[in-house]
């Protein structure tokens, strides 16, 4: 893959001709959102071909929640969802990390994705490669609704994660495993993982305003601490639209989850409307969710703090809808 191609199909979203899918199922789905039919749901941003097919804000919902407030869970109300105009993004952090990694292999700072992580974190065991961590095939003793909040608990991340038993290399989601990708991406790039982001994924694409949280130790929180507004996760999903390799090697499905798969950091869900063919989708806690549908080069970024989940969006009914929209 050339440099110059990458980094040019970060720095702009498209200057294709305008697309001419109907908005209507969005309209409908816009007064669903209005209505309350799926709570807390604060933005909506549909891009086709780089061009803004709908886009939508709602009240920000800030519910009551038990629990001692702190910066790290969701019951303080000075981080979540929203801080300084930008919108807790919870996991799809990790696939921002995803999009570094590729950065920073082609920029030469990683070798491959066959690399040992001991390499660069040699507290780490011997036979994990950066794959490895990109599937989340980590082979960490790790339960997710256990040690996610145990981690954030603690007063150095990456020493729980390593502190964390041997398990079976298989597909295991694990909060813990971003952690050590920053460790890596950190030390192989000499810089801080904030800073990274916005010199060669952030300013390239044009967005100007993030936050992303730092843990106690001063590391970033790669597992869920970043913060875009709806329009700039949408304008991050327009770059995996391109047609290059580390796009094409991401969405590969490398991992089962039931019926879903997982490629490089990403969630790879069943296409409505094509037997066999998987939609790219980065998830986080509380109603964030970023849909790709490259056939017909359409992006839909959701925002929204419903952390309960109760009636919450259904994947399958968007990306009914957006099939629809994109035809």
């Amino acid at each position: 893959m050339n440099r110059r191609t990458f980094l040019a199909g970060l720095a702009c979203l498209s200057c294709c001709a305008r697309a001419r899918a109907s908005s209507e199922p969005l309209l409908a789905l816009d007064a669903e959102f209005r209505r309350g039919t799926y709570p807390g749901v604060d933005g909506m941003v549909v891009l086709q071909q780089g061009e803004t097919l709908f886009s939508a804000a709602y009240p920000v919902r800030q519910p009551t929640l038990e629990g001692e407030p702190g910066v790290y869970n969701y019951t303080d109300p000075e981080w979540h969802p929203v801080r300084g105009g930008v919108h807790t993004l919870q996991s799809i952090t990790k696939t921002v990390l995803s999009a570094l990694v590729g950065i920073a292999l082609e920029r030469g700072e990683l070798r491959s994705v066959e690399m040992s992580v001991a390499d660069y974190c040699p507290e780490a065991r011997v036979d994990l490669s950066l794959q490895d961590l990109l599937t989340m095939r980590a082979g960490i003793a790790w339960e997710e609704e256990q040690d996610w909040p145990a981690m954030e608990k603690s007063a150095d991340w990456l020493a729980y994660v390593l502190a964390k038993g041997r398990d079976e290399k298989r597909f295991n989601y694990s909060s813990g495993v971003p952690m050590l990708l920053a460790s890596l991406l950190t030390r192989a790039t000499g810089q801080r993982l904030a800073d990274y982001a916005r010199v060669h994924l952030f300013e390239p694409l044009g967005i100007e305003n993030f936050l992303w949280k730092n843990t106690p130790t001063g590391l970033a929180d790669a597992q869920g601490g970043l913060y875009l507004s709806t329009a700039d996760l949408a304008r991050f999903g327009c770059h995996y639209l391109r047609k290059d390799s580390w796009v094409h090697e991401s969405f590969r499905p490398r991992a089962r989850d039931e019926d879903w798969r997982y490629g490089y950091l990403w969630w790879l869900l069943p296409h409505p409307a094509i037997a066999g063919e998987w939609v790219p989708t980065a998830l986080g806690y509380g109603g964030q969710r970023l849909f790709l549908l490259p056939r017909q080069q359409l992006v839909a970024a959701f925002t929204g703090w419903n952390p309960g989940g109760q009636n919450s969006l259904p994947f399958e009914k968007v990306l009914r809808i957006l099939t629809e929209v994109g035809s």
